[in-house]
């Protein structure tokens, strides 16, 4: 079975094999898209996010609106 990472929110697969390539902008993407199995071991990740990826995916305004919440709960 074939689902997208928007359909397959909330189901659990026994296996799944993961290809985000293109798909790294969209926030929570990659979390949604690995999470749908019981076990790493039955996940495989095609494309995996490069550095750059992530680090832009950490600039996004909610990321950081999400950082400052969580500094300022420690203070």
């Amino acid at each position: 079975m074939q689902a997208t990472s928007f359909k397959g929110q909330g189901a659990n697969f026994p296996l799944a094999e993961v290809d985000l390539d293109g798909w790294f902008h969209v926030p929570g993407i990659f979390l949604v898209a690995i999470s749908r199995v019981r076990s790493p071991a039955h996940l495989h990740i095609r494309t995996f996010p490069n550095y750059m990826d992530l680090k832009v995916q950490r600039l996004k305004e909610n990321v950081l609106d999400a950082q400052a919440f969580e500094e300022a709960r420690k203070s």
